[in-house]
């Protein structure tokens, strides 16, 4: 209940837990370190007519991964052509019929056949009928809450990036996250999912921060993962909880939340048993009546749930949650 008051949605009570116990944090990168709302985009290629800015956007606008969504809305042009035919390629790229035209967006090996070079940023490749016309370079803006939410994050746990993108950035993102912090780049859906699974296999248990969309492996494998996302519309079957963008600088009060409501439920257990001993305790001398027990056994009830909802609340309002 303080988490959805929060904007940071639960599949099931478990994934508390999970929260709770995890010691390794996996992030990705475009759309959740970065923030798909201030991106700079820049287009090197051929010409493109109305038409084909138009059909471009009609295409873009299908897909809710952030590249796309940058693209959607770089040629600031509103778009009612019919798309035939989508298909959307995670780690690769999309593509659809747009005013009888074969429309490809996507990496540069995806749409070219050619390898993307290692410092040429987040580059989204266009083709026009299998003919390639140019590409748009996005540059990132990475969130102003990253540094201290690294920097919360990195004293409990492993931090690990995840990025589809090649590693122009990685000087900056070793600044960002710290020299312990595991960067990898060129992660195809699959390697993600692989890296998770050999880090749980070294007894890691796993949360992983994605966009939810070629993350969907990696947050089903991990012990928990979090989509994070602009519109909490866009729901991801695939994650254990889904957390509104801009309440990501909270996490770190979320975690200690989920850890402190771990201890409240072991401290309501530890309570209960006692209670119940010292009951039992009198009642084999014969010292309860049966209308005192019956009086004693629903206070016990009572008791509990005051405890942890007192509790959970009054830990929420210290920390303005």
């Amino acid at each position: 209940r303080i988490l959805g008051r929060n904007r940071f949605y639960l599949r099931g009570a478990q994934a508390i837990e999970e929260i709770a116990n995890a010691n390794s944090i996996v992030f990705d990168k475009t759309g959740t370190l970065t923030t798909t709302r201030e991106q700079d985009v820049e287009y090197e290629g051929r010409p493109l007519t109305l038409a084909l800015q138009q059909a471009v956007t009609a295409l873009a606008a299908q897909s809710i991964h952030p590249l796309s969504k940058a693209i959607a809305q770089y040629f600031n042009v509103k778009s009612n052509m019919r798309v035939q035919g989508f298909r959307e390629v995670p780690g690769k790229g999309v593509e659809a019929y747009v005013n009888a035209q074969l429309i490809t967006l996507g990496s540069s090996k995806h749409v070219t056949g050619i390898p993307e070079k290692e410092n040429a940023g987040s580059s989204v490749f266009l083709a026009v009928d299998g003919e390639f016309y140019g590409f748009f370079r996005v540059k990132n803006r990475y969130r102003e809450c990253v540094p201290q939410l690294v920097q919360e994050l990195g004293k409990n746990h492993r931090l690990s990036v995840l990025s589809g993108d090649n590693s122009a950035e990685r000087h900056y993102l070793k600044q960002l996250m710290g020299e312990e912090a595991l960067l990898l780049f060129r992660q195809q859906p699959e390697d993600k999912l692989n890296f998770i699974h050999q880090q749980q296999l070294k007894g890691n248990t796993v949360m992983m921060i994605g966009d939810g969309l070629n993350d969907a492996g990696a947050l089903r494998q991990s012990n928990v993962g979090i989509a994070i996302t602009e519109d909490t519309n866009n729901f991801t079957p695939a994650s254990d909880a889904i957390l509104e963008a801009s309440q990501l600088p909270k996490l770190p009060l979320f975690i200690r939340l989920c850890r402190a409501n771990r201890n409240i439920v072991i401290a309501s257990f530890v309570l209960s048993i006692l209670y119940n001993i010292i009951g039992i305790f009198f009642a084999v001398q014969g010292g309860l009546s049966p209308l005192i027990a019956a009086i004693l056994m629903p206070a016990s009830s009572l008791s509990i749930v005051t405890l942890t909802f007192g509790c959970s609340n009054w830990l929420a309002a210290r920390w303005k949650l």
